[in-house]
């Protein structure tokens, strides 16, 4: 795929290349059926499979989304930042708020944030750079202390029990 992006659908035939919608390159997926998926990227992309199309609802910022989770279609979240500048920074953006930045600033200054996963709208952790786990919702999250300083790429939890990897 010479576009940056690239999509893979499986399905009873075996896997298949879809259309993205954009160019930029893609970082994570999730969906709440076969015909409502989103995935985010580079450039704050956030691109959504209908069924039958995926369509760019946003895109051009100057951040990446590495990671998105919602607990309902209206209450998606997604989550990233810049990693690479001498400013790094925490982004986090929501549907609600028509893919606007919202408010980081209960986060540790200067972590990126590469996941995000949750049991509702207003309770989810995020995971990050340099340790970073915070459990709550835009403008209400709670810092946990974690015996690492490592960057945290993956959170995922099973009843009460909450994971996240790294390295």
């Amino acid at each position: 795929n010479s576009s940056g992006s690239l999509v893979l659908r499986h399905d009873a035939n075996g896997w298949w290349e879809m259309e993205s919608g954009t160019s930029n390159v893609l970082w994570w997926v999730y969906g709440f059926s076969s015909a409502d998926v989103y995935a985010v990227g580079a450039s704050g992309v956030v691109t959504h499979f209908d069924g039958t199309r995926w369509r760019v609802e946003s895109e051009g910022a100057e951040f990446t989304l590495f990671g998105v989770w919602g607990a309902t279609p209206e209450a998606l979240v997604a989550v990233g930042g810049v990693v690479t500048t001498n400013r790094p920074r925490a982004t986090i953006v929501t549907r609600r708020s028509g893919w606007a930045e919202v408010s980081t600033t209960a986060l540790p200054p200067g972590r990126a944030l590469f996941k995000v996963w949750g049991a509702s709208p207003t309770d989810f952790f995020v995971v990050g750079e340099r340790g970073l786990m915070a459990r709550g919702g835009p403008g209400a999250f709670v810092s946990s202390s974690t015996p690492t300083l490592e960057r945290l790429t993956t959170v995922h939890g099973a009843g009460a029990q909450v994971y996240a990897v790294g390295g």
